[in-house]
């Protein structure tokens, strides 16, 4: 089977072992070109997700495997536009979380606080991310001072689970970790609308 990545080709056996060495290639090859993993293209096929298993799955019959990838410019908008499109959904769902605590918490209240809290593990890893580059938003600092308040908000969150005080957290929610989230959907779309770079996604 054949790799062809950033116009050049390698030839590997249909074996499986061949996989993890074929899926290396890829990963230094990206890393030394500045270039970030977008998805394959199999026989034809475009795979976005689950690539190692697709391969194995199919490993006797593979021909040509193409790589498609992402300049840092065009992952980071891609991840605003994503940021920005999470935070459009998730606001309105905040605001109904806090009414809720203020109501009495049920079991369906505390899995919506789950997600609520891996929506901010989200956003902490995009932060992450994002600061690695070369390529960052003009406004950076802002997203950077909206993510410490943020992590200042969830401590003082954390101590209020520790003392089961649901009114505490509804008003955590609603009058600081909610303005945060606008204030960080806010920047998102300036950022995306003052790079020119609004576009679908894939």
């Amino acid at each position: 089977m054949q790799l062809i990545l950033l116009e050049k080709t390698y030839d590997y056996p249909n074996k499986v072992e061949s996989i993890d060495e074929l899926i290396q290639q890829i990963i230094d090859t990206l890393n030394e070109s500045n270039l970030y993993f977008n998805y394959l293209i199999v026989d034809g096929v475009e795979v976005y997700d689950e690539c190692e298993e697709y391969l194995l799955d199919r490993i006797n019959d593979i021909k040509k495997i193409e790589v498609e990838a992402k300049t840092v410019e065009t992952f980071t908008s891609d991840l605003l536009l994503m940021g920005e499109n999470y935070l459009k959904g998730a606001i309105p769902e905040v605001s109904k979380l806090a009414d809720e605590f203020y109501k009495g918490a049920t079991q369906n209240t505390w899995e919506k606080f789950q997600q609520l809290l891996e929506g901010l593990q989200w956003l902490y890893q995009f932060i992450e991310t994002v600061n690695k580059n070369s390529e960052r938003p003009y406004n950076w600092d802002q997203f950077l001072e909206i993510s410490g308040n943020l992590q200042n908000e969830l401590q003082n969150l954390n101590e209020a689970l520790v003392n089961n005080d649901a009114i505490l957290i509804g008003d955590l929610i609603s009058y600081e970790i909610q303005p945060l989230l606008e204030r960080f959907k806010d920047e998102l779309t300036n950022t995306i609308d003052h790079q020119g770079q609004r576009t679908d996604l894939n």
